[in-house]
């Protein structure tokens, strides 16, 4: 069991139903820079001599942004609150270095749970309801003495409006992860 808190890079764009349309046009929220929180759980398989592990980590994920000028024909000033917990499932292979050290890649599929009052506001009118669909995600990191370990995770696109036929969302993260295993 290992507590990996972290820091996640993520960018979100809200695209509609008609990208030419006059009404209402994409809305590139940027990049925003936030903390993440997560637990795992790992075995480590006997098979392959110890090299092989599945892992399973709950973390939390937030974002929140305004669109910073009006959009569309009625100028519509969007603002987006996200949270979720992803539930990340996944396989883990090492390389071992040394006998304190080795380097790993790992691959896993995150289920999403959201909570809160997640959505897209659009001034106040007709909101969308945010009900994220799952995502990949693939990560390259080291672990020291297997205690210590650091990892770079990309996440693939999510998309966060997927309960709606014509809207989507382009949503990625990479984050910059610490653990530290208890047992």
């Amino acid at each position: 069991m290992s507590l990996r808190p972290g820091v996640t890079f993520s960018s979100l764009e809200l695209l509609s139903p008609d990208p030419t349309s006059i009404v209402l046009g994409d809305v590139d929220y940027g990049e925003q820079t936030g903390i993440r929180v997560g637990v795992e759980l790992e075995l480590v398989l006997p098979a392959g001599k110890n090299k092989w592990a599945v892992f399973f980590e709950p973390t939390y994920q937030a974002f929140k942004a305004s669109n910073e000028e009006p959009i569309g024909i009625f100028e519509y000033e969007t603002t987006i609150d996200y949270q979720a917990l992803d539930l990340n499932l996944g396989l883990r292979h090492y390389f071992v270095l040394s006998e304190k050290s080795k380097l790993f890649i790992n691959a896993s599929h995150a289920f999403v749970i959201n909570f809160g009052d997640s959505k897209v506001d659009f001034d106040g009118r007709s909101d969308l309801d945010i009900k994220s669909q799952g995502f990949f995600a693939f990560g390259l990191g080291y672990k020291f003495m297997d205690r210590m370990s650091a990892e770079i995770r990309y996440s693939t696109n999510r998309n966060l409006l997927g309960e709606y036929a014509n809207w989507n969302t382009n949503f990625t993260s990479v984050s910059a992860i610490l653990g530290y295993t208890f047992f």
